[in-house]
């Protein structure tokens, strides 16, 4: 299905009568939203008074291209998450994978690996242990020093 193409909006029109636009919290409101906030949550924080204000904010200065462009955020939030979420374990180790080989500027950045696609000690690390990694990158005292070099 083909999204509707996008209204042309008129920034400095816009500029002028928004709400968010004229507050003093303009730019944590938008670094929130471009850090993957939830809208809902911004607009109880910052005294938003419908969601629809903050999207027709974020659509006028296309907030949402440059939310999208940061991946990173989404997944961070995604592994932050998981302690109360509960996200498969194949979704967690995936999220985990990608976000590993995002640099700085959220551009995938592969790296070759040698003999295998997916590294199987993963696979026997508890939900636990996965928990632990992803939030420290302390590997649990099983791992041997040997299957310590395949991870990096």
């Amino acid at each position: 299905m083909r999204k509707a193409p996008r209204k042309k909006v008129r920034t400095e029109r816009h500029t002028r009568r928004c709400g968010i636009c004229n507050s003093p919290e303009r730019e944590a409101i938008e670094r929130d939203f471009i850090s993957w906030q939830r809208p809902s949550a911004i607009c109880t924080q910052y005294g938003i008074k419908s969601r629809s204000s903050l999207n027709l904010h974020t659509r006028a200065l296309r907030l949402d291209e440059r939310r999208d462009a940061n991946i990173r955020g989404a997944l961070s939030r995604f592994v932050e998450r998981s302690a109360t979420v509960k996200p498969t374990a194949s979704s967690f180790v995936s999220a985990c994978a990608i976000l590993a080989k995002l640099d700085s500027n959220g551009q995938i950045v592969d790296r070759m690996e040698i003999g295998r696609t997916r590294n199987p000690l993963f696979e026997r690390m508890s939900r636990i242990e996965l928990l632990e990694f992803a939030k420290t990158g302390i590997l649990p005292g099983w791992v041997t020093p040997q299957e310590r070099a395949t991870l990096f």
